[in-house]
């Protein structure tokens, strides 16, 4: 009796999970139009931290994250995210972005 509630709790938990990893990432309008980037490095800095970046075709970005720039919209990235950020594209290279905002998307 105890293993058939144990298995039927085991399933739900499953089952939630895996609705919870299939939902869908609706991307903001104002973000549909800037490069999906992927962080490839992190620099801690004093305000908040230099992210470097790759696109598809391994163009690379910087973009300096600052809590007191972005206020509430202030995101931690991580090694491995790929993103969408809006602001400003230097054209230099590398690339860098004055960033007004950042989606995640992983």
């Amino acid at each position: 009796m105890k293993t058939t509630y144990l298995a039927l709790i085991v399933l739900v938990f499953c089952a939630c999970s895996t609705v919870k990893n299939n939902k869908t990432l609706e991307i903001p309008e104002e973000l549909k139009n800037f490069p999906t980037l992927t962080v490839v490095k992190i620099e801690t800095k004093k305000e908040g931290y230099t992210a470097h970046l790759v696109d598809a075709g391994k163009m690379t970005y910087k973009m300096f994250v600052s809590e007191i720039n972005l206020k509430d919209k202030f995101v931690t990235l991580k090694v491995g995210d790929s993103i969408k950020a809006s602001g400003n594209y230097a054209e230099s290279i590398p690339v860098i972005i004055y960033v007004n905002s950042v989606f995640k998307l992983n």
